[in-house]
């Protein structure tokens, strides 16, 4: 029932920031004794909660009757930032075999001796940590970079081809030309996109290896090949690889940070100082899943946390959270799977989280992808948008107690036209619709936050509205009050730069009884105003 502070507030804002201004009661009149209405104003908590933003979002049924709601992630897990594929340095080296040497030196010069199968490599490829591995997928992002260092005193044509590499079903291939080497070897660098292609990584049922053809022309321009020169050094590295979809597993990896909090903007000009009772509050935790593997996850810590608060820590419990979080797997890619919790009164404790008027939440979910075996032999299968998330969802129906519970806001102002104002008297008319009642105090300070002055002598009492027996407001309570600004005090007012506003709430029967809040009840606010002034003609 916190509410009160969105009532009170609100009203004192909308008066102070948009009507209350000195300027108003003087700009259109040059007599010296000036009287005004300043405010006629009404507002339901629909206006409430949306002006003074205390909450993301509300819904309302069909009786009327309000339920605040806070939605907030606690995990948002990409499926290219679980595997985050390593650079993939490869080394070869090819030397002219000798058993051909015979037949090559007999060429003719400028003839072409072909090797179409020089190099057939069956190389490693590291998925990645944890016992990742990868059947095929298609690249989004992949750089081939290639070093050819040839010692040959002949000129080549070096054709290089990926068979299980294929964009639009045709096997990644090119040519390189280096030219006869001299004294020294001569090197030829060149990059290649492989963005685009799909590649298969199964070789022969083994996963993790990628196999990189080699074909040499040899255009003979000496008289002979050199034993110890007539030799090529391959050295190459696939970088930046990123994939838009994978089959094979992602290994063990770890889906949740550390210990994390999430801001709870709920309560945020709460001060404490009494208590609250929600009776019907709720939290859903809601699972998606959008990876084509097992998932084990479990909360390790799940807090409410209010620094202000004598207790600044509420652990949420609940006998749900002894087991694994419910977590489904899709049957195809680019599907999504989705499971929840629910934890109300009857199986958790956070209506005492509630109470506690909670800041942050401070939590803690260990997720593990593949967990043991026999799951971690699933074929997995993802695609780089598909997310692993936890949300939840706070609901708190607007009915329960309130007793004593302080809330303040601040206020940026400057008064204006303190020059000419001798005396300033205020009528304050209040018709109250809600079944809470306040003590609302103003108070005026300085840019360093020292208290300047108060706007009322006592604290002004809004009483609650009469309610029936169906718990539904049958009558509104009104209050009048008269503010007498004398000169010695409006001297003052040029040193103001903020005003509090502090209300000190409690529900019916000095917070005893329990209220209910719909979204058709309101508070009418009226405000006149009659000044002195004098000028200097």
């Amino acid at each position: 029932m916190f509410v009160i502070c969105a009532i009170v507030i609100s009203f004192c804002t909308a008066c102070l920031k948009g009507n209350f201004k000195l300027k108003k009661l003087t700009g259109s009149f040059w007599e010296p004794d000036v009287a005004i209405p300043l405010v006629n104003s009404s507002m339901t908590l629909n206006n409430i909660l949306t002006l003074s933003n205390i909450n993301n979002n509300f819904s309302i049924d069909a009786d009327n009757f309000i339920t605040l709601v806070y939605r907030g992630n606690l995990l948002s897990v990409r499926a290219d930032e679980a595997l985050k594929i390593p650079d993939q340095p490869i080394d070869s080296n090819f030397t002219f075999p000798s058993a051909l040497t015979l037949g090559f030196d007999a060429l003719p010069t400028q003839d072409t001796f072909a090797l179409p199968n020089a190099l057939q490599g069956d190389f490693a490829f590291n998925a990645g940590p944890n016992g990742a591995y990868i059947d095929s997928m298609s690249l989004k992002t992949c750089l081939f970079a290639l070093n050819l260092i040839s010692g040959f005193q002949h000129q080549l044509l070096v054709n290089i081809s990926i068979p299980g590499a294929r964009k639009n079903g045709i096997p990644f291939s090119t040519e390189v030309v280096i030219p006869a080497a001299g004294a020294s070897p001569i090197t030829r660098s060149v990059n290649f996109s492989l963005a685009g292609y799909r590649v298969n990584l199964n070789q022969n049922g083994v996963a993790n290896r990628l196999k990189i053809n080699f074909g040499l022309k040899i255009i003979k321009t000496n008289t002979t090949i050199q034993p110890g020169q007539d030799n090529l050094g391959i050295v190459m590295s696939l970088s930046n690889i990123s994939f838009k979809n994978l089959f094979g597993s992602i290994g063990q990896q770890s889906l949740s940070p550390n210990i994390d909090t999430i801001p709870i903007s709920l309560f945020n000009n709460s001060l404490m100082g009494g208590s609250i009772a929600f009776q019907n509050a709720s939290l859903g935790i809601n699972i998606s899943n959008a990876f084509g593997l097992p998932i084990n996850g479990s909360f390790q810590q799940l807090q409410g946390y209010n620094p202000i608060s004598s207790t600044p820590i509420v652990n949420l419990v609940s006998p749900l959270f002894n087991n694994p979080l419910p977590i489904s797997i899709p049957t195809q890619i680019g599907q999504q799977a989705t499971s929840s919790l629910y934890l109300g009164s009857a199986n958790s404790n956070i209506n005492q989280v509630l109470a506690n008027l909670p800041r942050f939440l401070i939590y803690k979910i260990n997720a593990q992808s593949n967990p043991p075996p026999p799951a971690a032999q699933m074929q997995n299968f993802i695609e780089d948008s598909s997310r692993f998330k936890v949300d939840l969802d706070i609901n708190i129906p607007l009915e329960g107690t309130l007793k004593n519970l302080i809330f303040q806001d601040t206020i940026n102002f400057k008064f204006k036209e303190v020059e000419e104002l001798q005396s300033l008297a205020l009528k304050l008319s209040l018709t109250n619709g809600f079944p809470i009642e306040s003590k609302v105090q103003v108070y005026f300070a300085d840019s360093l936050g020292s208290l300047v002055d108060s706007l009322l002598e006592d604290n002004v009492v809004l009483a609650s509205a009469l309610v029936g027996s169906n718990g539904r407001v049958t009558a509104p309570t009104e209050k009048n009050t008269e503010i007498n600004y004398p000169s010695e005090k409006i001297s003052r007012l040029g040193r103001v730069r903020k005003i509090y506003v502090k209300a000190t709430t409690s529900t019916l029967d000095n917070g005893s009884r329990n209220v209910k809040i719909y979204s058709d009840y309101r508070i009418d606010l009226k405000i006149s105003g009659r000044a002195k002034l004098k000028f200097e003609l």
